[in-house]
C-alpha cells in the first residue's frame, strides 16, 4: 500500500539524515586528529636533536 512505501521512504530520509551527520562528526574528529598529528610533529622537530632528558634522539632504525 501508499502508506507502506511513504513509511518506508521517510525512514529512509531519517536514516540518511543519521548518516550524513555521523560522516560530518567523523570529517572533525579526522580534523582535529591531522591538526593534533601535525602538531605534535612540529614540537617534535623543533625538540630535536635532544629529548627532554638531554639523550640524542635519531629517526634512524639501528
Amino acid at each position: 500500500s501508499s502508506v507502506f512505501i511513504v513509511a518506508k521512504n521517510i525512514a529512509c530520509v531519517n536514516k540518511r539524515e543519521a548518516m550524513k551527520k555521523q560522516m560530518e562528526k567523523m570529517k572533525n574528529q579526522k580534523e582535529k586528529l591531522e591538526s593534533l598529528c601535525r602538531s605534535l610533529q612540529a614540537e617534535r622537530k623543533h625538540s630535536l636533536p635532544h629529548s627532554s632528558d638531554g639523550c640524542q634522539i635519531s629517526d634512524e632504525v639501528k
